[in-house]
């Protein structure tokens, strides 16, 4: 189904090959990694030449697929002429939303006069919407970030380090099943497992494309837990995105040892009230801009428009993102977006308040679009929860 929608959209575009190089793009229309081109055609029936581990791509690739050894790039051309493509595509698509410039113009010089259009945007169109398999994968990634939760509240002791409690999430997210990586498609949008963020850490700027960032524990990383003693009464920010089969859930809850301060607290519960928002207006036909500005109107009405989604010229424009693959997928939940939302759409919403010097609060809920509105795809508190040490306070 995936190969043939998107064969479709290459015929309505004019596009005659697509060579498919991205190794997500590969994952979701063969079901491997493997590195090569896959040949997409409206005419012709996929073929998959693969580069390395050509057996190891047959077993895990889709049944059916034809798979077929290139030894080189430099035979693609005289290839795909024997298996039965046309010898000149005319209009070439090619990912240019993420293979480097000199693979494109690599690329092009073995097919001399073929125009090169971007199908990158178009595959990423074509995943905004997941089938059930998908929907699956990505509930089996949010159980391991209840885990990860679980070990946030159950791990905290009186004069931890900042860093240790983000270990001991961490530890407890790759027991329960995650898979190490979380795929991201923008440019230098570099992620570990997440960010954990205590006190004034949660309001370090830094170029992460995100509300928060943090610290992290060098310059040459510039994201994450750092080192500093957590103190009572100060929010820990959690923003883990858990990744399991492939699939990813990305989800934010806000602990404490102690209590919020009424501000923080405040903030926290508008939060909340974003979230019941989104929940009432975000239906399978209404326009993606038109929502998330009315969830921008409710902070900017309760005065803290200047701390939303990041601080002063800090702040980041949108209110959350798509999430599959990768975790910077379609569609973007902007105030500026034409986007329709689809059933079956899944988006994280994370709205998140920076106060400089005391931190941030946020509550982050990835979601699947449905005719009855918006579901959480696995459930969790969404209340502040404090952190309660066993072995007393220091």
């Amino acid at each position: 189904m995936r190969l043939r929608n998107l064969e479709s959209a290459l015929e309505g575009r004019g596009i005659r090959l697509a060579l498919v190089q991205h190794m997500v793009d590969l994952y979701y229309l063969t079901g491997t990694i493997q590195p090569g081109f896959l040949a997409v055609a409206p005419d012709h029936e996929p073929v998959f030449f693969v580069r390395k581990a050509v057996e190891r791509a047959r077993t895990e690739a889709l049944p059916g697929l034809e798979i077929r050894s290139l030894g080189s790039p430099k035979e693609l051309p005289l290839a795909l002429v024997e298996a039965g493509f046309a010898p000149s595509p005319g209009i070439l698509g090619l990912e240019l939303d993420v293979l480097p410039y000199l693979t494109v113009e690599s690329t092009k010089r073995l097919f001399p006069g073929a125009q090169v259009s971007d199908v990158g945007g178009l595959l990423r169109s074509l995943r905004q919407v997941k089938d059930e398999a998908e929907l699956a994968a990505m509930r089996g990634a949010g159980l391991v970030w209840q885990a990860t939760m679980e070990a946030i509240r159950t791990s905290f002791r009186p004069g931890m380090d900042e860093f240790d409690l983000a270990l001991a999430a961490e530890e407890a997210a790759r027991r329960a099943g995650h898979q190490g990586l979380v795929r991201t498609r923008a440019l230098d949008f570099e992620i570990f497992l997440g960010h954990l963020l205590t006190g004034p850490h949660g309001a370090v700027p830094t170029r992460f494309d995100g509300p928060t960032g943090g610290p992290g524990v060098h310059p040459s990383t510039g994201q994450g837990a750092g080192h500093r003693r957590i103190l009572r009464d100060e929010p820990i920010l959690a923003d883990y995105a858990s990744a399991k089969d492939g699939y990813i859930y990305d989800g934010t809850r806000t602990f404490v040892w102690g209590t919020l301060s009424p501000k923080l607290a405040d903030a926290y519960r508008i939060t909340q009230e974003i979230h019941h928002l989104f929940r009432r207006e975000a239906l399978p036909g209404r326009l993606v801009g038109d929502v998330v500005a009315k969830t921008f109107e409710i902070a900017r009405s309760h005065g803290l428009e200047e701390h939303f989604m990041g601080y002063g010229p800090d702040r980041v424009r949108f209110l959350g993102h798509g999430v599959g693959l990768e975790l910077d997928e379609l569609p973007v939940l902007l105030a500026s977006s034409q986007t329709v939302f689809e059933a079956n759409m899944t988006v994280a919403v994370e709205p998140k308040f920076v106060f400089p010097g005391k931190g941030a609060v946020g509550l982050e809920v990835t979601y699947r679009i449905t005719p009855e509105g918006p579901e959480a795809l696995v459930s969790s508190s969404e209340d502040v929860t404090a952190v309660m040490p066993s072995g007393g306070e220091a």
